[in-house]
């Protein structure tokens, strides 16, 4: 069972929270194998070390925000965490509800007691490179829509609308993987049609490179996360390209887009602008760990779109971004995900990315090489080399 977060709010808590959040996708159990460099094919290699974790972006991303949320120096806060997702046995509940523990409630996910059934990846992670190749296997029946709807349908049944405690909202946030487009439209349609639309926020990561109906479901979210790898595989050159490209084509209001160490990409409808911020330039051979940080990015800015204050300025697109670049950066530069929260937080003073050396914000894609933020006007118009791709 998770733990509900204290009842009496901090000071300077934001009054504009949401209830609860709820994370959709695949849970796995990862072997991650640490090599000097890739092996060669049809070689042998020694590994220099071997971690098991529970993985899967999804819980990569909860492992990193319930350190965000509960951290004594965060103003945000939500009442519930949840993570749906289909797993092979109920020991394996058991375990992932121990690695989110106390925070997330695991309880509700499906489990299909399937002779063969596995969720398992082999990660390859190069210290010579500093990048990670991972290999997957899932053979588990996805959860079909009634199984869905009856998980959050409960959900919302168990915590339900109301002012208890008073500074919480009633809105919820449900994020979503993104891995099978056709079954996740089915979920979103299930939310749509049973619930008022300004009580849910959703949001989907649009991260695998031509997967068949992957891109449409930014016509059915509110906030949409893109990959590096799929907008390169689309023909972008740039998170701002890819932004100012997909906007009206979709419905999505709020939309991202990483690009590793060059300039992350933000457009809220509202403001009618790209916003960019560059990560801080990470030194040769400075990663120890590039696995799950792009789930780290997502987590950052859940975070911060937690807190469901309207995105009404170009100054509260760049401390979002500066803050998801900011947890990645920090990621990248420390083994697993344990610390994060007291890092970011300790670091607050120093955020990633700035203003020109005016003290100006650039402007018409001016984009500066050392950590600049850019402002550009908006126009109608699974092996990765990216540290900050997600898992």
């Amino acid at each position: 069972m998770s733990r509900s977060f204290d009842t009496r709010p901090p000071p300077g808590l934001s009054h504009n929270l949401v209830r609860g959040l709820i994370v959709v996708g695949a849970c796995y159990h990862d072997t991650i194998y640490t090599v000097p460099q890739y092996p060669e094919e049809d070689g042998k290699l020694r590994a220099s070390s071997v971690e098991r974790r529970a993985g899967g972006n999804g819980t990569n991303t909860l492992r990193v925000l319930t350190q965000l949320l509960h951290h004594p120096a965060s103003r945000i806060r939500v009442q519930t965490l949840h993570m749906l997702s289909v797993v092979p046995r109920q020991s394996w509940v058991v375990e992932l509800a121990r690695s989110l523990a106390p925070w997330v409630d695991m309880m509700r996910s499906i489990t299909r007691e399937q002779e063969d059934g596995e969720s398992h990846s082999i990660v390859i992670r190069s210290q010579a490179t500093g990048t990670r190749t991972i290999v997957n296997h899932r053979n588990l029946d996805e959860m079909t829509v009634d199984e869905f709807a009856r998980c959050v349908d409960d959900i919302f049944t168990v915590i339900p609308p109301g002012p208890n405690p008073p500074y919480y909202g009633n809105a919820w946030h449900v994020h979503f993987e993104g891995r099978i487009p056709d079954v996740t439209l089915q979920y979103i349609q299930h939310l749509r049609s049973s619930y008022a639309r300004e009580m849910i926020t959703t949001s989907v990561e649009v991260e695998k490179p031509k997967r068949p109906g992957l891109a449409e479901l930014a016509d059915i979210v509110d906030v949409v996360f893109y990959s590096r790898s799929w907008a390169v595989a689309e023909g972008y050159r740039s998170a701002r390209e890819c932004l100012e490209a997909v906007a009206p084509t979709v419905e999505a209001q709020t939309l991202f887009c990483t690009w590793g160490g060059e300039a992350s990409a933000m457009l809220a409808k509202g403001l009618g602008q790209v916003v960019t911020v560059t990560p801080k330039p990470i030194e040769e051979n400075g990663i120890v760990d590039a696995v799950g940080a792009g789930d780290t990015f997502n987590a950052g800015i859940l975070y911060m779109l937690l807190d469901s204050s309207p995105i009404t300025s170009v100054s509260r697109c760049e401390e979002m971004l500066k803050f998801a670049n900011r947890l990645a950066w920090l990621k990248l530069h420390k083994d697993g995900f344990v610390g994060l929260g007291d890092l970011v937080f300790e670091d607050n003073g120093h955020t990633n990315g700035h203003t020109n050396g005016t003290g100006h914000t650039g402007t018409n894609g001016q984009i500066g090489t050392d950590g600049h933020t850019g402002v550009i006007g908006h126009t109608n118009g699974n092996t990765s080399d990216d540290p900050y791709d997600g898992q």
